[in-house]
């Protein structure tokens, strides 16, 4: 059983509807739930510290952000975690040759948000101008990932960003009773051939090349050209191989419903055998919909094999 709390205070009694989510595009957690009217006693304001506990274990933590009120029936809540904090501020930033760990570091210190960082020796060296924290760090993020092939996932756990890689938090669920399967193959956004271009000139200069004939023979030529400030030709063909590793291939996506399991979040890794509709293998939670409703613990998950 889920238990909320405000503030230190349970209110579980007169909650219901308890929902939250996560996606791997946006940094954080977001909650919902109803709370029911008392004549003269509001129970949740914005501001607000609520946690979710499910056998003892935290499960959320963060600020009630929105309060929606319907005359004397309840009130809706909408909380986010604490990286509502980082997706909401926005500041100027340059950073002179600095690891994209130590930048993002810098990031969360100036906004007094603890930070537990992989390390990710790339250098960045870039100037940031009224952005969003948040963007920033999906910016060098993505920065890393194009240049080294590593992708990396970002999560508030409690009141500290946890920056990891991505293949390195594999989730268990219970997989055993999947409802609604549903699973996708395209080449929408193959790519079967990568030009690298410099971009320090006026003069176009072809930096390396990558590709796969036997794609192109079968799926017909998908080309990319990406700029880049690659300092010499093994760099540049590091990033060509890169971008071709990434994207020739037919894009596998789905979704799923499952028990719910507060384990479960966007940016994990999920290994799923499914025979009816072909599931088989590890799988990026792209997005988790939690939903927690008289005793019954549901989840909704989007996946995208990796």
């Amino acid at each position: 059983m889920h238990k909320i709390y405000v503030n230190n205070n349970e209110i579980t009694p007169i909650c219901g509807g308890l929902e939250w989510s996560s996606n791997v595009d946006t940094l954080g957690v977001q909650l919902s739930f109803i709370v029911a009217y008392y004549e003269g006693k509001e129970y949740v304001k914005p501001g607000d510290i609520v946690l979710v506990r499910e056998n003892q274990n935290t499960i959320f933590v963060g600020v009630a952000v929105t309060v929606d009120i319907d005359g004397r029936t309840s009130r809706s809540v909408k909380c986010f975690d604490f990286a509502f904090y980082l997706n909401k501020s926005e500041t100027i930033i340059q950073f002179k040759n600095q690891t994209v760990s130590s930048a993002i570091q810098e990031l969360c210190k100036r906004f007094n948000v603890k930070s537990n960082v992989v390390s990710i020796p790339l250098k960045v060296k870039k100037i940031y101008k009224d952005e969003k924290v948040s963007d920033i760090i999906k910016d060098l993020l993505e920065q890393a990932s194009k240049k080294t092939g590593i992708k990396y996932r970002m999560e508030m756990r409690s009141s500290t960003l946890f920056i990891e890689k991505q293949t390195n938090l594999v989730v268990k669920a219970a997989t055993d009773y999947i409802m609604n399967p549903q699973r996708s193959l395209s080449i929408e956004n193959m790519i079967n051939s990568v030009m690298v271009v410099s971009d320090k000139s006026d003069v176009i200069k072809v930096s390396a090349t990558a590709s796969s004939s036997t794609n192109i023979k079968k799926y017909g030529l998908l080309q990319m050209v990406e700029s880049s400030d690659a300092k010499n030709k093994a760099q540049a063909q590091n990033l060509a191989n890169q971008l071709l590793k990434q994207f020739n291939k037919v894009a596998e996506t789905g979704s799923v419903e499952l028990l719910g399991n507060a384990n479960v979040r966007a940016g994990r890794i999920l290994k799923l055998v499914e025979p009816v509709t072909g599931f088989k293998g590890n799988y990026l939670i792209k997005s988790a919909n939690h939903k927690s409703s008289g005793g019954i613990y549901t989840m909704q998950l989007n996946l995208e094999v990796i």
